[in-house]
């Protein structure tokens, strides 16, 4: 549906990036909402959610340079190479900044977002262990959210530019 690399696809390569101990940044991101999606407006509305989610994702992504893995029915996986974390953190808050700018415009019924963990490939040994671990970040950041800990203040876009999220932690 999506045309993107699969979860084996994503584990391969990145077994692989390790084993050569190359240097990249694993974004673990994850669709906030889709089984409640799903649940009220159907699951064509939900695909609808995930194609307007992916297409947000890869607009971060630079070509040739970038992966982007859907990792499961609702999660992806971004592989970025030879840029930092913080750089990656504000790719994925430019991705959710998007997405609340579809929001706006009025384009869904129904809140869209994600929630994402960001990890060093150095500081892991074992591919499991690195993927486990952006998913833990990822998971935290949910869970946040659920507690309204962390919230989207609101974002900008600034002529010619990307859009910015800013967040609050509570």
């Amino acid at each position: 549906m999506t045309g993107l690399y699969n979860r084996h696809h994503a584990e391969v390569t990145i077994a692989c990036l390790m084993e050569q101990k190359k240097y990249f940044v694993l974004c673990f991101l994850d669709m906030d909402g889709l089984k409640l999606v799903n649940d009220q407006y159907g699951h064509d509305e939900g695909d609808r959610y995930i194609l307007a989610v992916t297409e947000q994702i890869h607009s971060a992504c630079r070509s040739n340079e970038d992966l982007l893995f859907r990792y499961g029915g609702d999660e992806f996986l971004i592989i970025f190479e030879g840029i930092a974390v913080q750089t990656a953190e504000e790719r994925a808050q430019t991705i959710n900044a998007k997405l609340c700018s579809l929001n706006e415009e009025g384009a869904f019924p129904y809140p869209l977002s994600l929630s994402y963990g960001v990890v060093e490939s150095t500081s892991y040994s074992d591919w499991r262990e690195l993927i486990n671990f952006a998913d833990q970040k990822m998971y935290a950041q949910k869970q946040k959210k659920a507690k309204g800990q962390v919230r989207m203040s609101h974002y900008s876009v600034a002529p010619s530019s990307h859009p910015t999220a800013h967040f609050e932690w509570a």
